[in-house]
């Protein structure tokens, strides 16, 4: 299992046309990366790895926030009742 983060980018398009265009995406939420995590990546890195994901190139992809995830407390052995949340 691969170090959890929350990240927040832009998908710019293909070209800068289509930028200006309003063909912009954003997306939000967590990326499981399962590669050594124990360096810290610079912003370039990210974005290239998020750019592969969507078959793009790296300069496509406008990184706004990236933070890794903590787990604070230990995975739920029992099923979660309704209105709590589970950890998976």
């Amino acid at each position: 299992m691969g170090a959890k983060y929350y990240t927040h980018f832009v998908l710019t398009g293909e070209s800068e046309a289509e930028a200006e265009a309003g063909s912009r995406q954003e997306f939000s939420g967590v990326v499981e990366v399962n590669q050594t995590t124990e360096t810290r990546f610079e912003p370039q890195e990210i974005e290239a790895l998020l750019a592969r994901n969507f078959d793009l190139d790296s300069n496509e992809v406008c990184l706004i926030n990236w933070s890794r995830l903590q787990l604070t407390c230990p995975p739920r052995t029992t099923p979660a009742t309704e209105g709590e949340f589970q950890w998976r």
